[in-house]
């Protein structure tokens, strides 16, 4: 609309021929001229101010913009906690980050190029550096399984020793002699027929 005015005005200004009137009525022409110089006066000021509201409301636009995105990592930060608990230790946080980091250089991926700013994308990030590191110790644990001692059931009977076998048999027919007690002499029976003593 002001552009439309600065049009007008110019054709308007344009019509008048100045060097003429100048010289026929001067007292007219500065009357005419001021009053072209008010009109543009009046233009340039509607001008500036919808140039000053265009920009307050530029301004507006972006610091709500930056309130929502700052929003918005707040609430990724918040959803991060809630899929990766172990990360509100802030030492855990610090530790597993820069073991992340650096599985990511060693893969060779540029870090820029992953959006990091989603929780859940971090997760499975963080999923896929987990897995590749256990996989890379996987041949060291299943060797120390190897290595372990064998674990017995609960329940189950301790294997003795020959040097413990005859002794509890020892054991066991001395009481029966002693006794005479059937119990005693059917436990013996039955450790050598099991083949235990």
């Amino acid at each position: 609309m002001t552009v439309i005015a600065q049009q007008e005005l110019q054709h308007d200004y344009n019509q008048v021929n100045w060097n003429e009137l100048w010289q026929s009525d001067p007292g007219r022409a500065g009357l005419l001229e001021k009053q072209f110089q008010a009109r543009n006066a009046r233009i340039q000021g509607t001008l500036q101010d919808v140039g000053q509201r265009q920009m307050q409301a530029r301004q507006q636009a972006e610091q709500a913009q930056k309130a929502n995105e700052e929003k918005g990592k707040e609430r990724q930060v918040q959803r991060l906690f809630e899929l990766i608990p172990e990360w509100r230790d802030s030492d855990v946080l610090a530790k597993e980050r820069a073991e992340m980091g650096a599985w990511v250089q060693k893969t060779g991926v540029d870090i820029s190029d992953l959006d990091l700013t989603k929780a859940s994308q971090v997760r499975l990030l963080r999923q896929a550096w987990q897995h590749e590191t256990l996989q890379a110790s996987k041949p060291a644990i299943e060797q120390r399984l190897r290595e372990a001692p064998k674990l017995i059931k609960p329940g189950a009977a301790k294997q003795a020793d020959a040097g413990d076998k005859s002794a509890l048999l020892k054991n066991l027919k001395q009481q029966a002699r002693g006794t005479g007690s059937n119990s005693t002499k059917a436990a013996a029976a039955w450790l050598v027929a099991q083949g235990l003593a």
